[in-house]
């Protein structure tokens, strides 16, 4: 009513109101060493002099599979670790014996990307990992860091597949900076399924585990050199030819580099066969 404005301010003001809310985040409680929390997985803070070490959980990496977090999970040595992986080794202790090591165990995570300032969740996600309890005993000890150094083996190879994909680019005449990064989700991708039936298959009473190992490294190596191969013949005849690139100049003279897919190709598998030697006649 125009002849009443004052009314109108007054019902737009208990409109606001009645729909009026705050956003909070819940209670908290002090992160440092809060050990009663069996089942997550932590990280140290950093270490200032003269202080003790001090543990904080830790988030799960939403776009890094389960098993490539199995040393700071599962290994000693590498920390704190979760509860519940520490309760299945006690069960195998030899006075205890109450679990069979050669019982497969089933590892699940759970995660939750949250938004600006952790006010609001974005996404959530799992994963998991299987493999006999055994790994986790004694014996498994010589498995473990078997294990770990075949994940760094991935990782290593993962780096060369980005580096491998960065040069076929520049032999193709693009300077994409970004072009390894969607290659290593690939490589991951491929490696993700067999790395863990390999795990799973794993018997630490019975298997040998520098065969175990080589069987692993013959099927990581062929499935990089297949993806390598499959970028060559993606990256085309541009590629193929090549693009020189100025890496040194001055007044006089400049020195440049010729980029072409079979010399990216020759050298990435020449440093995979280093991460990866062949111990076959």
């Amino acid at each position: 009513n125009p002849q009443h404005p004052e009314l109108i301010v007054a019902f737009r003001w208990r409109a606001v109101y009645k729909y009026y809310y705050f956003i909070i985040r819940g209670d908290f409680f002090p992160r440092e060493n809060v050990f009663a929390e069996q089942m997550t997985i932590w990280r140290t803070m950093p270490i200032k002099k003269n202080e003790p070490v001090v543990f904080v959980p830790c988030r799960h990496d939403p776009a890094k599979q389960f098993w490539r977090e199995f040393p700071a999970v599962f290994c000693q040595g590498s920390g704190h670790r979760p509860g519940v992986v520490c309760w299945i080794e006690k069960l195998q202790e030899k006075r205890l014996k109450l679990l069979d090591p050669r019982r497969k165990v089933h590892f699940r995570i759970s995660g939750v990307q949250y938004g600006d300032k952790d006010f609001f969740v974005n996404d959530s996600f799992s994963d998991s990992l299987t493999f006999q309890a055994g790994i986790l005993d004694e014996i498994g000890r010589p498995w473990q860091s078997r294990i770990v150094r075949e994940i760094e083996r991935c990782e290593q190879t993962a780096a060369l597949v980005g580096h491998f994909a960065q040069e076929l680019a520049i032999a193709a005449g693009d300077r994409n900076e970004n072009a390894g990064g969607a290659v290593r989700a690939q490589f991951y991708f491929a490696v993700n399924q067999p790395f863990r039936q390999w795990l799973q298959a794993i018997d630490p009473e019975q298997d040998d585990p520098d065969e175990a190992a080589l069987r692993w490294q013959a099927q990581a190596r062929n499935i990089a050199e297949k993806l390598g191969k499959q970028m060559v013949m993606e990256a085309g005849n541009a590629a193929l030819k090549g693009h020189r690139i100025v890496v040194d100049k001055d007044k006089k003279s400049e020195r440049t580099i010729l980029y072409t897919a079979p010399k990216a190709y020759n050298h990435f598998r020449a440093r995979l066969w280093e991460i990866y030697p062949k111990t076959e006649p």
